[in-house]
């Protein structure tokens, strides 16, 4: 029988979440997510990282979001057009789950006045527009399981992907190792410079799309994809997901 200590549901609501629950979780879940954006988001490194691929990022952030249906664009990314994507793009293998996709895509957003305006504030508590598309990005990098700059040259390659596509030739078994050993949980820093994190990420988002949609991968330091390019990629490797 119920001990009916606090009568009003809300007030024992109120209790459970702050007495019960609270001290039970990870001190990392519950930090400011303005924490994360001070130290990781608003950098110059991190910046000019995001601006020399913003043209590549924008557009497949919009063709994304064209996927409203009727073709009927969009400037916000649902959270199942984010999880779709990163699924298109082979982001989820061992050091990468949907809960922490999840997560980044979530801990993005930004705080609305009104959350109850269906017009404005519940399409952007509810969504993402590219500025929150980007930082999602800065904090899946951070937990993604990634090849210092060091190992690249080592391993004679060009970038992230080139290194991960040859280490997946040579040795599966390294490469699954690596993904489990050098996953970062979530709240911890990884190991090497987040900005370092941030352009191998693009990179290989960047590779990937240039791959599917018949390119070969070359040893320019800037690549660019066009309007089109990710368009036909979103229409044939998204789109077929939804």
């Amino acid at each position: 029988m119920l001990p009916k200590k606090i009568p009003d549901v809300s007030d024992a609501v109120h209790h459970l979440l702050l007495s019960d629950i609270k001290p039970a979780l990870n001190p990392k879940i519950l930090a400011n997510p303005n924490t994360f954006r001070q130290r990781a988001c608003y950098r110059r490194e991190t910046d000019g990282v995001l601006r020399s691929h913003e043209t590549s990022l924008r557009n497949l952030f919009t063709g994304v979001c064209s996927l409203g249906g009727a073709g009927v664009k969009t400037k916000h990314m649902s959270l199942d057009e984010w999880r779709t994507t990163l699924r298109a793009l082979n982001l989820f293998e061992g050091d990468l789950t949907e809960r922490d996709a999840s997560m980044c895509y979530v801990w993005s957003r930004m705080a609305v006045v009104d959350e109850t305006d269906r017009k404005k504030g519940r399409l952007k508590e509810t969504t993402l527009p590219f500025e929150g598309f980007l930082e999602a990005l800065v904090r899946l990098s951070a937990l993604k399981a990634l090849p210092t700059d060091q190992e690249i040259a080592d391993a004679e390659c060009v970038d992230a992907a080139a290194f991960f596509e040859k280490l997946r030739g040579d040795n599966e078994e390294r490469y699954q190792a690596l993904l489990t050993e050098r996953y970062t949980p979530w709240g911890h820093e990884p190991l090497q410079p987040i900005w370092r994190c941030v352009a191998h990420l693009c990179w290989i988002i960047v590779r990937k799309i240039e791959v599917d949609s018949g390119g070969i991968p070359s040893s320019a330091k800037v690549v660019e994809l066009s309007a089109q390019q990710t368009t036909q990629w979103v229409t044939r490797f998204v789109k077929s997901r939804t």
